[in-house]
């Protein structure tokens, strides 16, 4: 839902910008096309670089230059100063806002900006077999086999943590051009074989999980 509200909102400011000119059109003079250029690129680039973060989840590229380009087409098309300064007011508070909500939903469990997995199924398997060892020290029980967030109890938390770096980032209808890829952590699971902790956690696998899947 919120992926579909941030594709809604990015293609609402774009067909703004088209809508504008196109509308309110009139033929752009050398100094319009200087200072719409400039005005656009710097609204662009003030975004981009005030919505940079340290970790890999992704930056509202898109969403920056969307915003860049309508203002541009505001300040070029439109005649009138007053009114193509507050179209552009308007388009910025748009585009700050749609980059702010990109990063929001980035740094959510279900969205990335980009495809690449920062974990292999190899590098999953080992670290969560050596936090189910750690735990089989002082738990000597004997659990069921089956996908450990459901029969691992309080142990679970471990195999939802393995859940989600174990899950690959999809493509959706809106992706190619909100650059946001759905996390689905429904897909794959931790399937636990059964027996005390110790003995099994070395044994685990990811596995699909065949249930009905959210779109």
């Amino acid at each position: 839902m919120q992926g579909n509200l941030h594709a809604i909102m990015l293609l609402s400011l774009g067909v703004a910008g088209i809508a504008v000119a196109a509308v309110r059109g009139q033929r752009p003079t050398f100094l319009r096309g200087l200072l719409g250029l400039g005005v656009g690129a710097l609204v662009a680039s003030g975004l981009y670089v005030t919505h940079l973060h340290k970790c890999s989840s992704g930056v509202p590229v898109v969403q920056a230059l969307v915003c860049g380009g309508s203002i541009t087409l505001a300040l070029v098309f439109v005649g009138r100063k007053a009114l193509a300064g507050a179209v552009s007011v308007v388009f910025a508070l748009g585009g700050i806002a749609l980059c702010q909500h990109y990063v929001h939903l980035v740094h959510q469990d279900d969205w990335k900006g980009h495809m690449v997995r920062r974990y292999s199924d190899e590098l999953v398997l080992e670290q969560t077999s050596n936090h189910l060892r750690e735990a089989g020290v002082e738990d000597r029980a004997a659990y069921p086999a089956g996908f450990g967030s459901e029969v691992l109890g309080r142990h679970s938390s471990i195999i939802d943590q393995a859940r989600g770096m174990a899950a690959a980032p999809e493509p959706v209808w809106h992706s190619a051009f909100t650059r946001l890829f759905r996390l689905d952590l429904k897909a794959r699971g931790i399937w636990y074989p059964g027996g005390k902790l110790v003995d099994s956690a070395s044994k685990i696998e990811i596995r699909a999980i065949k249930e009905p899947r959210d779109t």
